[in-house]
């Protein structure tokens, strides 16, 4: 645990989700492996797609549909689109949105540190906490929901991070001010650097959960840096 600068007395906690509470990469790598075998029951050609194939074609319909950028599921979903329509798959559309159900499924099946949890429930008892997530967890699948007495997560018209959107929006629901918020999270941009610019007290996770490598501040440095959650129940008490 290092300590780069002291922050005032907090009132609330917020968390980012993936690679913060959780490895992200083995619960993303099992959602696009449900998703490639239930495309190949539309079409076998999908088996033959690679991860640089959905990239490209990503890429493509970012730059038709800029307005979808800060959200992953419609930004998903509409890739699927333009991949199913290519194929000339009837109800393009209908079958996106199923095969979207099926992803989501995967993605948000969970299997949480019980370390974690414990270390979430005893948070809770002294602090709100919130999650504040660039991505599209399903926290009542997973069942994180029971853990934050609110969730926000970008999307159209909901600004992802560094922006301040999602932050000032948990700071009015908790009728706190930005630096009475601790703001927790792997990523230097999007968590350090967003919670820093809007004034919140910054605990940075690095290296990020089951990571081994540390990554580079970029520029701005958290109040705080952790290489383990669990190091929270120590700098809040």
């Amino acid at each position: 645990m290092r300590c780069y600068l002291r922050p005032n007395p907090i009132k609330a906690i917020s968390f980012d989700l993936d690679d913060c509470l959780y490895d992200n990469r083995p619960i993303l790598k099992q959602a696009l492996r449900a998703l490639q075998q239930h495309l190949q029951t539309l079409d076998a050609r999908f088996a033959h797609w690679h991860y640089q194939d959905w990239l490209q074609l990503k890429r493509h319909c970012q730059r038709l549909a800029p307005q979808l950028k800060d959200s992953v599921t419609w930004t998903r979903r509409a890739t699927l689109v333009l991949a199913l329509q290519g194929y000339q798959i009837p109800n393009p559309q209908t079958q996106a949105d199923t095969a979207m159900d099926v992803f989501m499924k995967a993605r948000s099946d969970l299997n949480m540190s019980s370390d974690i949890t414990a270390m979430l429930t005893e948070l809770g008892r002294h602090y709100p906490l919130v999650a504040i997530s660039n991505g599209n967890l399903n926290l009542q699948q997973s069942g994180l929901d029971k853990f934050f007495t609110h969730v926000y997560k970008a999307d159209v018209g909901q600004a992802s991070k560094p922006a301040s959107h999602m932050f000032a929006q948990a700071c009015r629901d908790l009728d706190i001010l930005p630096h009475q918020l601790m703001h927790v999270g792997d990523h230097p941009l999007s968590d350090v650097a967003g919670a820093r610019r809007f004034g919140a007290v910054s605990v940075w996770l690095n290296p990020g959960f089951n990571r081994q490598q540390e990554l580079k501040a970029n520029g701005i440095l958290p109040h705080w840096q952790i290489s383990n959650p669990l190091e929270l129940l120590q700098l809040v008490y």
